[in-house]
């Protein structure tokens, strides 16, 4: 293609909507073939690259941009880059939709052979100058960050004269990156080279914020990505440009110092690995100085619950004493010694002793002035331990030192003088325990050098008989190479050949002698011992008896039973064996389900029993409290629940306790719901247990209520009939059950009455709920015949003065007869809707509401339903709209009270929203026509009233122009309904609504876009509630996301008061406010989506 066909064929480009791909392929042959150069493309596209329409320059920027990718990085002169990099300099003022096709062009630029000297020192000013890196997408900043890594990877020379004009520029590029992919990319990438190649000047401080803020790293990557990058990634990426510098140590011990006493395990662990990587990266001095600040703190974890963490901080603490000089870890060792002193010199605690043994040991390898003080201190103490109480775990750690003297650090501890205990007389332990111990065999193979002829010939014939007696440890095998390596013809003297001459003399004999197989003997006693626990006897004194051990995963004993408590213990014993209940070492269900067995038998025993018990004062509330620990335990396993009921007769002891402890004027209510709880929790596992004999569930049912029943109570003994009612199925047609029912309904006038009467409200509520379960599942409610007929019932209601203990229990009622589908339900609902005409009642109305739609679960509400009806919520919803507008219209209509009306149709509209979170967004949607302008107005009404009486935040003094001025008269009823009634929790869903809406991006919601500004904003500045300046503010977040052309208009109006907001207290409410008036500011730069 020639030169002068160029203009021809973008004309044709300018008409067209899309670039052919092989124009590219043209323009890169007719480049290589010289038939016309990259200027006079530049100068040919200038119809598209000055065109008024920016869809049109970006095409022209896309095409000059896609060209340069294509073409060998020594196509082009130093002239024509020169006046490239001249031209894409200049097109950053452009439209920010250009934006990425020019980044294109600079990084097709910056490997260019040919690029002139001072390139990027007119690059790259330019760039900061104009581009701001964290308001482009994701993969612009991408690219962008590519283009600085190539830079600096082909020509540091043409970067570093910019100085720390340079180093700003990065700064403020890569400051506030928040996708986890980019970080990867920084983090392993560019920030490395960047770090290693240039000098921070006077930015050391703001360079190392710019990683700091996301230290400790808190991320969760998005479920089922298969790609996706996890917060351990990001930590352990961003971990080493944290000590990449040594002036980072002034910045980066502080930070991980501060993290450290952060109660969240991610900050701890995170912060002792930067501790640990500080001391191997920065200056010995920086870490000299600030040794005994780091250990104060890490001192509070060195005996940590969790394992992560422990391990970091012995880390922490080896890699201080490491890099200290000589004087300063040995300062730094007395002052960690003394601190763990106490647990080491009395063992009281074993397994105290034992980790902090294994911390010193641990900290102390590989510095052999602390290894020393090691030795010296632990050896004489593990020496007089192993040989009062053999025990392979101190052997262990006695190996460990030895090891680590003799083969690492090459310590002489035969000439050690300061050792309390006689050299040899360790060598004789060893040697006393070795037959029967593969620990004794370690620590001898480690010894070998020390031991004299006398001492190796004693050692020969353990090897000797070892071999007879086919011992075939590894440890056993390892010591017989060692020596074998070292002593080569001491072996043969001592053993090969003695060996050799006692198998000549048994071929002569013939007689074959039989040789203890001793693998054998170990796999017998597994079979018949459990190796996990095991006793040992301690002195008896006052305070306790044997105890019972088992080894955790790093072989630590660990105290897992304590067999009796007398009372000069603190803790309780019943409390200390719901501990070994829940003991996570503790595996074995046989012995789990027997120590629960015993736990029962004590928490249903009336009275002391020579049990481990004996010597506990018995409290009923705490042995209930126990005894439902142990049935959650066991929540899941039915077969285990049903053994504890058959074995003890669970719900029928709890119900005598229960009746005997519990009384109308004084009960306790954890009491209460605890002993539901747990007839709850033990029926039902009865219950799905034997599903194949449901009469004998029944049966023990109608022997527990009518147990109660026969009591004749009416306070709040009746409470303990819901768990038993819950669980009893009335359509299985026998006789018994019949019978059970015309007892229940009869006796459900009691229940009635005693939840009309009652003085409390907790009792009010659990009686409503005990009539509701009946309701919900006997037979026929419409016939005459029966009690519990549903037209007596309403009529009953309706002649009782409307206060809570009515609203309650007529919230109940209705809620177990519209989830079972009843005929009738209108009428019932029928009452509330026309309460909500009053404005005094509006409120409890709404209280009854919140009843009816919210589930009902046993472990949270200690019943539900058991017939349940499909779609039972939206059949309630549909009632309530038609209705409750209908009451907005009729109110809208009379002309009386104008205040009173305004709390009436408050109410109705709050009674149709709260129903909306609890509905499928199908139905929700199918309705937004008429929910919308009910929510707008229901904002408005809590805007007008309650919002300004409550004063403002502190933020801004005067209200909005949608707010009118106080009136001196206004109606003192209406001011003092609102000041006795909260309407944050409603403000907060209402809010919540309007988010999932503005997402949505409905058209619909355009033409309220005026309400909705006015509204968020007066909210955002001026309510009380945190929570909801905050959701507010959300609102207004997601409000800029509609179309563009409506948004504009408000634009201002929006930002000077967001403005506002900037000034709060709280600093959460500040975070949002900046993210919002972000996409705000943006708003006219970004193209709109649709």
């Amino acid at each position: 293609m020639s030169a002068s066909k160029l203009e021809d064929l973008f004309k044709s480009i300018e008409t067209d909507d899309t670039v052919d791909s092989s124009l590219y392929d043209e323009l890169k042959q007719g480049l290589i073939s010289r038939s016309y150069n990259i200027l006079e493309i530049v100068e040919n596209l200038g119809i598209l690259l000055v065109n008024k329409e920016s869809a049109l320059r970006k095409r022209g920027t896309e095409i000059l941009s896609k060209v340069l990718g294509m073409l060998d990085k020594t196509q082009l002169n130093e002239r024509e880059l020169e006046f490239l990099l001249a031209f894409y300099c200049d097109r950053l003022k452009d439209h920010h939709s250009i934006v990425p096709d020019i980044l294109l062009g600079f990084y097709n630029l910056s490997d260019m052979k040919h690029l002139p000297q001072d390139g990027y020192i007119k690059m790259f000013p330019a760039i900061f100058l104009n581009f701001n890196c964290q308001s482009q997408l994701i993969l612009d900043r991408k690219l962008f960050y590519e283009i600085l890594f190539k830079c600096m990877q082909h020509n540091l020379d043409g970067l570093k004269p910019m100085g720390p004009d340079f180093v700003y520029g990065v700064i403020q590029s890569i400051d506030g990156e928040r996708d986890p992919r980019n970080l990867i990319f920084l983090f392993t990438t560019l920030v490395p080279l960047f770090l290693k190649n240039f000098e921070m000047y006077h930015l050391n401080e703001e360079m190392f914020d710019i990683m700091a803020c996301y230290f400790p790293v808190d991320f969760r990557p998005k479920e089922n990505d298969p790609d996706a990058i996890s917060r351990e990634d990001l930590s352990n990426a961003l971990m080493p440009n944290l000590t990449a510098k040594p002036s980072f140590a002034e910045f980066a011990i502080p930070l991980a110092l501060e993290k450290l006493e952060s109660d969240l395990k991610v900050a701890k662990v995170d912060s002792l690995k930067l501790l640990t990587s500080s001391c191997y990266k920065f200056p010995v001095e920086k870490i000299t100085e600030s040794s005994k600040k780091i250990w104060n703190v890490a001192k509070n974890d060195s005996n940590a619950g969790d394992s992560d963490v422990r391990k970091g901080v012995v880390e922490l603490l080896h890699a201080l004493l490491t890099v200290l000089p000589d004087d300063e870890a040995s300062g730094l060792f007395q002052v960690i010694y003394n601190h763990v002193k106490y647990s080491i010199s009395t063992n009281i605690d074993k397994v105290l002793f034992v980790s902090n043994t294994n911390m010193l040991i641990t900290i102390s390898k590989d510095s052999k002035v602390c290894m020393k003080q090691v030795a010296i201190l632990l050896i004489p103490i593990l020496y007089n331990e192993i040989n009062k109480t053999y025990n392979d775990e101190y052997i262990q750690i006695l190996n460990e030192i030895l090891e680590i003297c003799s083969n690492n650090l090459d310590i002489r501890l035969s000439e050690l003088t300061e050792l309390s205990i006689a050299w040899n007389d360790l060598i004789e332990l060893y040697f006393k325990l070795c037959s029967t111990s593969d620990c004794c065999l370690c620590g001898l193979n480690s010894l070998h050098s020390y031991l004299d002829l006398e001492q190796r010939k004693s050692m020969y014939s353990i090897l000797y008989d070892g071999i007879k007696t086919n011992r075939e440890s590894k440890e056993f095998q390892a010591c017989l190479c060692t020596f074998a390596k070292h002593y080569q013809e001491e072996i043969v003297e001592n053993v090969i050949f003695p060996l050799k001459n006692e198998i000549v003399d048994q071929n002569k004999n013939k007689n074959e002698v039989q040789v203890d197989n001793i693998q054998n003997k170990i796999l017998e006693d597994l079979k018949q011992n459990d190796q996990t626990v095991y006793t040992k006897d301690e002195a008896d004194s006052e305070f306790m008896k044997p105890l019972a051990y088992r080894r955790d995963e790093a072989g630590e004993e660990v105290p897992i039973f304590v067999a009796i408590c007398p009372p000069a213990r603190q803790t309780p014993v019943e409390e200390l064996f719901i501990k070994n209940l829940y003991c996570p070492l503790i595996s074995l269900e046989s012995y789990l389900k027997d120590l629960s067995s015993d736990v029962i038998e004590y928490c249903l025993s009336q009275t002391s029993n020579d049990s481990c018990f004996r010597f506990c004062y018995q409290d009923c509330a705490t042995n209930i409290t126990y005894l439902k620990l142990i049935v959650d335990k066991y929540e899941e396993k039915y077969d285990v629940l049903s053994y504890f009921e058959k074995k003890f007769n669970v719900c029928q002891n709890v119900i005598k306790i229960f009746l005997k402890n519990v009384g109308n004027e004084a009960y306790s209510i954890s009491f209460v719901l605890d002993c539901i709880s747990i007839l709850n929790t033990i029926l039902s596992a009865f219950n799905k247990q034997d599903v194949s004999n449901k009469i004998s569930v029944i049966q023990k049912v109608i022997v527990l209520s009518r147990e109660i029943l026969e009591e004749d109570i009416n306070d709040v003994k009746l409470i303990i009939l819901i768990p038993l009612l819950n669980n009893v199925d009335f359509t299985t047609d026998e006789q018994q059950i019949k019978d059970f029912q015309t007892q229940i309904e009869h006796f459900s006038s009691t229940i009635l009455d005693t939840a009309i009467s009652t003085q409390d409200p907790f009792i009010n509520k659990y009686t409503s709920i005990l009539l509701a379960i009946i309701l919900n599942t006997v037979g026929d409610l419409n016939s005459n015949e029966s009690v519990l007929n549903t037209n007596s019932l309403q009529s009953k209601l309706l002649s009782l003065p409307y206060n809570e203990n009515v609203n309650t229990l007529h919230a109940y009622i209705t809620k177990s007869l519209i989830m079972k589908g009843h005929t009738n339900i209108e009428s019932m609902l029928q009452i509330l809707v026309d309460n909500l005409k009053s404005y005094q009642e509006g409120k409890r109305v709404i209280e009854s509401l919140k009843i009816l739609i919210r589930e009902d679960t046993v472990r949270g509400d200690h019943f539900e339903f058991k017939n349940v009806r499909f779609l039972y919520r939206q059949r309630l919803f549909s009632f309530c709209l038609n209705n409750l507008l209908k009451n907005v219209s009729s109110t809208t209509k009379l002309q009386t009270d104008g205040d009173k009306n305004k709390i009436v149709k408050l109410n109705n509209y709050l009674a149709i929203l709260i129903q909306l979170k609890h509905l499928p967004n199908q139905i929700i949607i199918a309705h937004v026509k008429t929910l919308l302008p009910i929510m707008i107005e229901c904002l408005t009404l809590i805007c007008d009233t309650q919002l300004d009486k409550k004063g403002t935040n502190g933020i801004n003094e005067t209200s909005p122009d949608m707010i009118e001025e106080d009136n001196p008269d206004t109606n003192t009823e209406l001011d003092t309904y609102y000041d006795t009634h909260n309407f944050d929790e409603e403000l907060q869903n209402l809010l919540g609504l309007f988010v999932e809406f503005l997402k949505s991006k409905m058209e619909i919601l355009h033409e309220y876009v005026n309400s909705f500004v006015d509204k968020f904003l007066y909210i955002a500045q001026n309510h009380s509630s945190l929570n909801l300046r905050i959701a507010a503010l959300q609102c207004l977040h997601y409000l800029s996301d509609l179309n563009i052309v409506v948004l504009m208009p408000f634009k201002n109006k929006v930002l000077e008061g967001l403005k506002l907001v900037l000034d709060d207290k709280k600093r959460l409410v500040r975070k949002q406010v900046v993210v919002t008036i972000d996409k705000w500011y943006i708003l006219d730069s970004v193209e709109d989506s649709n």
